[in-house]
């Protein structure tokens, strides 16, 4: 297998119609960080006999003599590793780099769908929770989902909480601004997010909003592409009462991702000890914990140049 730079993203495009794949992934939504943050970016391919085997979004940055290589949680895009169109059996720290290049990121969940079984980690695991949607949502409802996330659920419905879709950023923006606040999070531009909602072919996002009557409650935002959902940002308004509202939008996301032809939805990395509260609420819809393998890929030639600058 030889790995080579693709810098055109039709041919990324072009792989992934045919390849089980993930929203972050698309040239699509890296384009758009790339430019918002002025990042260069492009993909490592994965070649047999010059056929393209699979893809890798690469993001590069310099620091005087050195390169550093990113794939995954680079800004908004949470996930990065590779896609393969078979199985391949891959050692992360066998990725070719010159003596000043260093390699680090998170790969996709683990699930065999992505067809890549990353051998001798050299960093941590993380996890996520998985919604398998293959199964029938009757199925998903009283076996994925725990007592709790249903008994909040069905509280919603008495309560006459609604969810609706609307993507319109004028709305959607200032309670964005407020969910940043709250978490001590750089606010990003209105432009930024009216490229994201509007400047994909391959991707999409949506807003979901729950309501009681004319009183917002909040919201969920999730994205998806052809196989993969991603419940990508959300933010449950604290003045509000608490109806079972999270719990709702979760289940019309699972619902809608669904109907959209997704295989899984993502509830997006759990934290057990640093964030409790979340942990036990994502659980309450799957208890399928899914590895993320977290790598870094330093050589003694890069450390001791990293040594020297500094």
């Amino acid at each position: 297998m030889k790995i080579r730079k693709i810098t055109d993203f039709n041919i990324i495009a072009q792989f992934l119609a045919h390849t089980f794949s993930a929203p972050t992934h698309w040239p699509d939504w890296n384009l758009i960080i790339s430019k918002h943050y002025n990042l260069k970016f492009y993909y490592f391919g994965a070649y047999e006999n010059n056929q393209l085997i699979g893809i890798c979004p690469i993001y590069e940055n310099r620091e005087h003599s050195l390169v550093k290589l990113t794939s995954g949680q680079v800004y908004y895009i949470p996930y990065g590793g590779w896609i393969f169109n078979n199985p391949v059996n891959l050692i992360l720290n066998k990725t070719p780099l010159s003596y000043n290049r260093s390699f680090c990121g998170f790969t996709l969940p683990i699930i065999n769908e992505f067809n890549v079984n990353y051998l001798k980690s050299v960093s941590g695991d993380f996890q996520t929770l998985i919604i398998d949607l293959k199964k029938p949502y009757d199925e998903i409802f009283h076996k994925s989902y725990e007592h709790k996330a249903r008994k909040a659920i069905r509280k919603a419905l008495k309560n006459q909480v609604t969810i609706t879709i609307n993507n319109d950023l004028e709305l959607f923006y200032p309670y964005y601004i407020k969910s940043c606040e709250v978490r001590n999070l750089t606010v990003q531009t209105k432009l930024f997010f009216n490229d994201l909602f509007t400047g994909s072919t391959n991707i999409k996002f949506e807003i979901s909003w729950a309501s009681q009557g004319s009183q917002l409650l909040g919201f969920l935002v999730i994205i998806y592409d052809k196989n993969f959902a991603i419940g990508f940002w959300s933010y449950m308004f604290p003045e509000s009462p608490k109806l079972g509202q999270g719990d709702l939008l979760i289940d019309e996301a699972v619902r809608h991702s669904q109907k959209y032809g997704c295989d899984f939805f993502d509830l997006c990395y759990i934290e057990k000890e640093r964030l409790p509260n979340i942990y036990e609420f994502k659980k309450g819809f799957s208890q399928n914990e899914i590895p993320i393998i977290n790598f870094a890929i330093r050589s003694l030639s890069y450390r001791l140049l990293n040594k020297i600058t500094k």
